[in-house]
């Protein structure tokens, strides 16, 4: 029942997911790469699905065999080049970890800012991300990711201003 699990957050099909779960499947039974549903359905920005697993007590911060959290797999999906700031959003108001750290001391907010998702930053910044974290080289965010940080989104042209007004507007988000 777990690989149905995961397949389900993974293809963002929340009403199969809230079946398995209501029929005994266990939110944080991680893959062979330890990534558990809410891993998937994260990543994937499937928000209904990240909603009915939080509801059913996934661990907002479980770590994949790389360390990462849920939160990093929101923040920015490199395959999907975007990231998705209502997942972002809400895996914070499950009590997400806003400054987790990953290999060389990579936060979700420098991870989001290098990828220039400016709504994503924002939710990030509105949850008390550090945007003077330091990596594990020492280096904080780079002068042409702050604005990124701060609602600019220039790493990506217009986009990252676009995805924040859109953001701000309610209005869904993908890349």
């Amino acid at each position: 029942m777990s690989a149905e699990l995961l397949a389900a957050a993974q293809a963002g099909d929340a009403d199969t997911v809230r079946r398995l779960l209501a029929a005994g499947a266990h939110a944080n039974e991680p893959d062979e790469a330890g990534q558990t549903a809410l891993h998937l359905a994260a990543q994937g920005g499937h928000l209904e699905a990240v909603h009915a697993l939080l509801e059913a007590g996934a661990d907002a911060n479980a770590r994949d065999a790389n360390a990462w959290t849920p939160l990093f797999k929101a923040a920015y999906n490199h395959e999907l080049d975007c990231g998705y700031a209502p997942v972002v959003k809400a895996l914070v108001e499950a009590g997400a970890e806003v400054d987790a750290r990953i290999f060389y001391g990579l936060t979700p907010l420098m991870l989001a800012a290098g990828a220039g998702e400016a709504a994503v930053c924002e939710v990030l910044l509105n949850a008390g991300a550090d945007v003077k974290a330091a990596n594990g080289q020492g280096a904080i965010l780079r002068r042409r990711h702050q604005p990124a940080a701060r609602g600019g989104g220039l790493c990506h042209g217009n986009r990252g201003r676009r995805q924040l007004r859109q953001f701000r507007q309610g209005a869904p988000i993908r890349g």
